[in-house]
Formats: structure tokens, sequence, C-alpha cells
């Protein structure tokens, strides 16, 4: 009668611990199903103006630029793409960047990932 109590209390508890551990499988694969946003990797910070007139078409062009300096290099161009990601805080607080809100030779601080070709914005904020 003992040994019968005895197996019984054990597979009780083994029913539980299987349980459980069913619970916190699904929980984890539910969890693992939300997709997780990562920041967008930054490796530039500069501050410098925008502006989208092309010296050499002497006219507007749209396609927005960044000028800035370092030492021994007077002036350094530097394509920017815009993203879905991209931000901006121009005074108004922080947004989704729009080009439109972009204002010609405006003195900003730039945060990016700066590629061969161009500078994909993370973060454009008035600089200071």
């Amino acid at each position: 009668m003992l040994l019968v109590l005895l197996f019984s209390s054990c597979l009780v508890l083994i029913l539980f611990y299987l349980k459980e551990n069913i619970i916190a499988s699904k929980q984890s694969i539910a969890y693992s199903r939300v997709p997780k946003i990562m920041p967008m990797p930054v490796n530039f910070t500069e501050t410098g103006y925008i502006t989208d007139f092309d010296s050499k078409w002497e006219k507007k062009t749209g396609n927005w630029v960044f000028l800035y300096e370092n030492p021994g290099i007077p002036v350094i161009r530097v394509n920017l793409e815009f993203t879905n990601e991209s931000k901006c805080d121009l005074g108004e607080g922080l947004k989704l960047c729009k080009k439109t809100q972009l204002i010609e030779g405006e003195r900003i601080r730039i945060e990016g990932l700066m590629r061969v070709d161009k500078l994909i914005v993370s973060l454009i904020t008035k600089a200071r």
C-alpha cells in the first residue's frame, strides 16, 4: 500500500513538471514570434550644414547633401539617404524625417550609417 502511494505521488509530480514545462515552452515560442525592433546602427556623428544645391548643375536638385569640415580638409560632401526610420528634431519635436521640412543651409547635427557613397540618416537635430 505504501509503495502504491509513493508511486502515485511520484507520478503526480512528474505529470505536474511536464505540464509546467510544456506551458513554458509554448510561451517562449509565442514570444519568439514577436518581431524585435533593432535600432539602426550608427557609425557617423558630425555637425555641419545641409543643402540640396548642386554646384555642378547650379540648381537645387532635391537630393540633400551634408557638408562638414575636418582638420586639413576644407569641405567634405556626403550624399544623404532617408529611410522610414530616419528621424528629425528641428525644433518641433522628434518626427519622421521629410525632405520638405529641411531648410537649405541649416546647421545641424547628424547621426547615421556611413556607406562608401552615402550616409543613411538615423537622426538629424538642430545644432546648438
